[in-house]
């Protein structure tokens, strides 16, 4: 009943894709030239395994066309073309009605020369070649126009298995591209349930020196995806080979990492990374994979320890007034001050007690949902009482911000202002 089940989705998903109507544009207009379009890639995979993204889903599909002969017909077909790596043999095609619905249209390929970054493209008519240049076997299908899937390489088998297996020798492909070592740890936290093939792990391990010669950006992209699976054994097979000592040229905290998987609560792929890493590495390992001012920043501010008086405010009733304090004075984000009580939490106890766990769920939901209301006074009320030295006014305000705070932003204008006016007569 449930192969029966499975089956039923599988052609229910197919129906959906082949019933799109932009890849049926692509379909007819260059089977006018003769020339066979099939979908390929993870769009077939996904479909087999009952996992493609609607309502839009990534759709790749291949053909022996020339990418510029492609791009002419179909622009003649009254498709939107664009040249988005034609030297690599891609073109995106959209509908002009709907642009949000995009294929990746790739010409058949065999990549010579490479050097794991670039490789000398040449543009062939063989299917079977253009699957052998691809990195894993479960990559390598395509599915026809009439629905028939053709799998080259036993990628089913292997998806079936729980296996990532490079086609071929595993060196080689890798050699060809140091990313794979990457796409791989990506592949293996969303399929992997089978233990690493041993002459991957060597391959992997005889690579690992190479990953310098990759960009930070491309790094920290498959970084991303890779944690969004949350899958401990990957992080940790990572460890165990010297891909995070080879990044970072540190250890990492594998236990802490267990501990925030443990915790259960929503967490992002930088605060995955900050749980991971020591504080000492933090700069070298934002520049290295060119973070953005604020990844950098938060990365820093979730992986530098909050001080005991501070986590006890922010675990306490009282966490609305820490928070406003880190996020007006210091401009944290309210994600940021999570992430900061989380790992200061975890590197303090470890594995939390279940009762301590779901206290701090509890808190940190608090904590993402904290709201205050505007300050009732500001820098003009202070000048409008003949107060114009910018160090002053700053002063009064921080004086009256602290007493907002600590009374729970209760005080109204009038009350601020009768304090104000109580401070200046003062001074």
């Amino acid at each position: 009943m449930g192969t029966d089940r499975a089956h039923s989705d599988i052609n229910s998903q197919k129906a959906l894709l082949l019933g799109l109507a932009l890849p049926q544009q692509i379909i007819a207009a260059l089977a006018k030239h003769d020339a066979e379009v099939r979908f390929c890639g993870g769009v077939v995979r996904d479909i087999m395994i009952g996992q493609l993204k609607w309502p839009e889903p990534d759709i790749d599909m291949a053909s022996p066309m020339p990418p510029k002969m492609a791009a002419n017909i179909l622009k003649a077909a009254g498709l939107k073309v664009i040249p988005t790596g034609i030297a690599h043999g891609t073109i995106t095609v959209m509908l002009p009605s709907d642009p949000a619905c995009k294929v990746e249209l790739t010409t058949l390929r065999s990549d010579h020369n490479t050097d794991g970054r670039h490789a000398e493209v040449r543009f062939i008519e063989d299917w079977h070649a253009d699957a052998s240049r691809r990195d894993f076997t479960c990559n390598s299908l395509y599915m026809t126009a009439s629905g028939a899937v053709i799998d080259p390489f036993g990628g089913l088998d292997d998806l079936a298995a729980g296996i990532v297996r490079f086609i071929g020798n595993p060196n080689d492909r890798i050699a060809e591209d140091v990313l794979r070592i990457f796409r791989f740890f990506r592949f293996y936290a969303r399929f992997g349930q089978a233990d690493i093939e041993p002459a991957t792990a060597t391959a992997l391990i005889n690579a690992a020196s190479d990953i310098q010669s990759l960009s930070g950006e491309r790094i920290a992209a498959e970084l991303i995806k890779t944690f969004s699976y949350r899958s401990l054994k990957t992080i940790t097979m990572m460890d165990n080979l010297g891909i995070w000592r080879a990044l970072t040229g540190d250890q990492i905290y594998i236990d802490d990492y267990a501990a925030l998987l443990d915790l259960d609560i929503e967490h992002n792929a930088m605060m995955a990374l900050a749980v991971l890493i020591p504080p000492a590495v933090c700069d070298g390992l934002a520049r290295r994979l060119k973070l953005s001012r604020n990844g950098t920043q938060s990365l820093a501010r979730m992986r530098t320890p909050l001080s005991a008086e501070q986590m006890a405010i922010l675990l306490s009733a009282e966490y609305v007034q820490e928070c406003w304090r880190c996020c007006h004075r210091q401009g944290w984000p309210l994600s940021d001050i999570a992430g900061a009580v989380i790992i200061s939490a975890i590197r303090t106890n470890g594995h939390l007690p279940e009762d301590k766990a779901d206290h701090l769920r509890q808190q940190i939901t608090l904590i993402c949902q904290a709201e205050w209301p505007d300050m009732p006074v500001n820098g003009n009320d202070i000048r409008a009482r003949g107060i114009i030295e910018g160090k002053q006014i700053g002063g009064y305000l921080t004086k009256l911000e602290d007493i907002w705070v600590a009374d729970g932003f209760a005080p109204n204008r009038r009350t601020m202002l009768t304090m104000l006016d109580a401070m200046i007569a003062k001074d």
